[in-house]
């Protein structure tokens, strides 16, 4: 999957959906306290939202470890992120099977009735 940050093209735009701006565009963010302008065809306020998402996590970190090495909490973050990810992920792919089950069942009861049904002559049969 790409990055919303990455490279203009259809499958940044496919991930992102209605966050892609028309034209690409600077956009300043602070994240910890640094500053970093970026180019990118995203929304200029989502991009600000995914930054304030990454600060958050980052100053949450740092308060909770009292670390003060910023390398160290922004690996941390990464960590964090990855898992609420690859858990959100998880849980996804085990609703969309549960959903796919239920949709197969009803398919076969739908298609045993159809079954049953004696078939009817239409005009022109």
């Amino acid at each position: 999957m790409r990055s919303p940050l990455a490279a203009p093209g259809p499958a940044a735009e496919a991930d992102v959906g209605a966050n892609v701006a028309s034209t690409p565009q600077d956009v300043r963010v602070v994240i910890y306290d640094q500053e970093y302008h970026m180019r990118a065809e995203l929304d200029p306020e989502y991009i600000r939202g995914l930054a304030e998402f990454v600060d958050g996590k980052m100053r949450s970190i740092a308060a909770r470890t009292r670390t003060v090495d910023s390398l160290r909490t922004a690996i941390l973050a990464a960590l964090n992120i990855a898992d609420e990810y690859h858990r959100l992920r998880a849980k996804h792919e085990a609703v969309t099977k549960q959903v796919d089950r239920k949709v197969h069942a009803c398919t076969e009861v739908l298609d045993q009735i159809l079954a049953l049904q004696p078939r009817t002559s239409h005009p022109g049969d």
